[in-house]
């Protein structure tokens, strides 16, 4: 999945936390797109269990060198 912490109805750290809760969708990668550079929130969506966290405005190489980390 690529969330971004700023979502309509449910923002990326809930949508994290309800995730997880699935059991099926553990293994899922979760890679958060986001605006947001505070190192809290980061920490935070990371402890979560985000997989990796990129910030806007990044570098297609950089996205595309995260994503593929998690094709198999």
């Amino acid at each position: 999945f690529v969330v971004d912490i700023n979502m309509p109805e449910m923002n990326g750290v809930d949508f994290i936390k309800n995730l997880k809760t699935i059991a099926s969708f553990n293994n899922v990668p979760i890679i958060v797109l986001t605006t947001e550079a505070d190192d809290n929130m980061r920490k935070e969506a990371m402890n979560l269990g985000a997989n990796d966290y990129v910030i806007k405005p990044f570098n297609n190489e950089v996205f595309l060198t995260t994503v593929k980390k998690y094709i198999k």
